[in-house]
């Protein structure tokens, strides 16, 4: 019988290996956008720049991180990006690195960089 146990547990922890090392890069999350950005915003090592932008439903934001850091942008509220959930990477963006974003929610979000809190912006969405 403990023999028995004991192979059952090893054949989980082989199973559970294999799930862990065998899996696609690709977040299931993650969707590539499709477009040409209207505008960018961009992140220094200052803040985002603009930080306050008006722009049309269905418009596209590149974010292009031109810091000396990885930044995260996101939906407020920080920590849990809760208000427009859709409207975060998932990842830090690296230095030199770009994330697009499709705009297709009215209203006003805030935003902040999910690394480093204090960085802020709003975006406005209109029809």
């Amino acid at each position: 019988m403990n023999k028995l146990f004991i192979i059952g547990i090893v054949g989980l922890i082989g199973i559970a290996t294999a799930v862990f090392f065998i899996t696609d890069d690709a977040d299931p999350k993650t969707v590539e956008v499709l477009g040409e950005p209207v505008l960018t915003i961009t992140r220094t090592d200052e803040g985002y720049t603009p930080n306050e932008v008006t722009i049309k439903k269905g418009d596209i934001i590149l974010w292009k991180n031109e810091s000396s850091n990885f930044h995260w942008p996101a939906s407020d509220i920080h920590p849990t990006h809760g208000i427009y959930p859709e409207f975060d990477p998932l990842r830090a963006v690296a230095p030199g690195e770009d994330w697009k974003f499709k705009y297709d929610k009215v209203g006003t979000w805030q935003f902040h960089d999910h690394l480093r809190a204090n960085k802020i912006g709003k975006i406005t969405v209109t029809e």
